[in-house]
């Protein structure tokens, strides 16, 4: 290993060892960092709404997927057809990706009051629905006006309206300022709980009511703002890491964007304070924006292998028609592979 990386490795397995990781867990970590030191890319396929193709082959045997987008809000501005893409794409590949649901992270647009960037990140979505795909958004900060928060343009494009017709859609706090999905994927009853833009008192009370009645389910929590670009939990995260993670038994990993990085942070936690850690949180930052293009249409790929126990993280663009934003020795920020333990049905 190159030396910039043996030092970053060194402090992930050090912060593991620190928050009582198991020894499956820093094993798969030394794998995962040990095999990202080589550069991991695939070239462009002339048609990228095709068939996988050559980019399946790259993939590890699993399961079943999900997407995970985030900040798509220069494409939105700016590039609307990368946006399009990545959409078309998941549409056009969603069987062979055995694709079972799609996350969006929120700053779905760069302005909120330019009507034409809404109507643009809504026919991309769009896309995903004609598919029959299931997806869940919530809002960041510049769909709703960081200086003078509001949700009503928000609300107008992306609100309860547009969701709750739809089987797995739960139920919707504010007009789908936060809301909850329920999704059945091989063995897993998974529930996906987003909150948008502006986490107070009552919506951390939502999050702890909605986890709370659902106990069997596998909790996926989507927010906006949760880590630092440094990787460490901003002053939001570190409330809902205190108010609704740690008291949360069925909580298994934290989905965010907003600085632009790609982190992972991992916690384990002893539920029944008898000094063994039971439960291991996985909390990540996927977000893309400050790259060429708003991004270049990066989005990850979270790849379920029951039989093994294993969650497969990788990143990939239709545009480019590559893995990894980060490459070369940084390649392990957007590739790297997590034990999931999957509850007998």
């Amino acid at each position: 290993m190159r030396k910039l990386h043996r030092h970053k490795l060194f402090r992930r397995l050090l912060a593991a060892m620190l928050a009582g990781c198991s020894l499956a867990t820093l094993f798969v970590m030394i794998f995962a960092e040990d095999q990202s030191v080589n550069p991991y890319s695939v070239s462009a396929a002339p048609n990228q709404q095709s068939k996988l193709g050559s980019m399946k082959r790259e993939l590890p045997a699993y399961d079943y997927a999900v997407v995970w987008m985030s900040d798509t809000q220069y494409y939105s501005e700016r590039y609307p057809d990368i946006y399009r893409q990545m959409t078309g794409w998941i549409a056009a590949n969603q069987g062979e990706l055995k694709l079972r649901y799609v996350v969006h992270t929120g700053d779905i647009v760069n302005r909120d009051k330019e009507r034409k960037q809404w109507a643009a990140a809504s026919n991309s979505m769009n896309v995903l629905e004609r598919a029959a795909i299931p997806y869940g958004v919530l809002a960041g900060n510049h769909d709703v006006n960081t200086k003078k928060p509001s949700y009503k343009r928000f609300g107008r494009y992306f609100g309860n309206h547009r969701f709750q017709k739809l089987p797995f859609y739960g139920e919707s706090y504010r007009n789908n300022r936060g809301h909850y999905d329920l999704i059945e994927a091989g063995k897993q009853k998974l529930i996906f709980v987003y909150m948008g833009w502006g986490i107070g008192e009552p919506e951390l009370e939502w999050m702890n009511q909605v986890l709370k009645a659902h106990p069997n389910h596998k909790a996926i929590l989507c927010l906006h703002d949760y880590m630092k670009v440094t990787g460490e939990r901003s002053p939001v995260g570190e409330e809902v890491f205190s108010r609704i993670v740690e008291p949360n038994s069925n909580v298994a990993a934290v989905l965010c964007g907003h600085e632009h990085n790609a982190e992972l942070m991992i916690s384990a936690l002893d539920d029944n304070r008898d000094g063994i850690k039971d439960r291991t949180v996985y909390q990540m930052l996927a977000d893309y924006q400050k790259g060429p293009k708003g991004g270049e249409g990066y989005m990850r790929l979270l790849l379920f292998d029951e039989a093994r126990g294993m969650l497969h993280v990788r990143t990939y663009s239709p545009y480019t028609g590559e893995f990894n934003f980060y490459k070369n020795e940084f390649a392990y920020k957007d590739e790297f592979t997590l034990p999931w333990q999957v509850a007998a049905s």
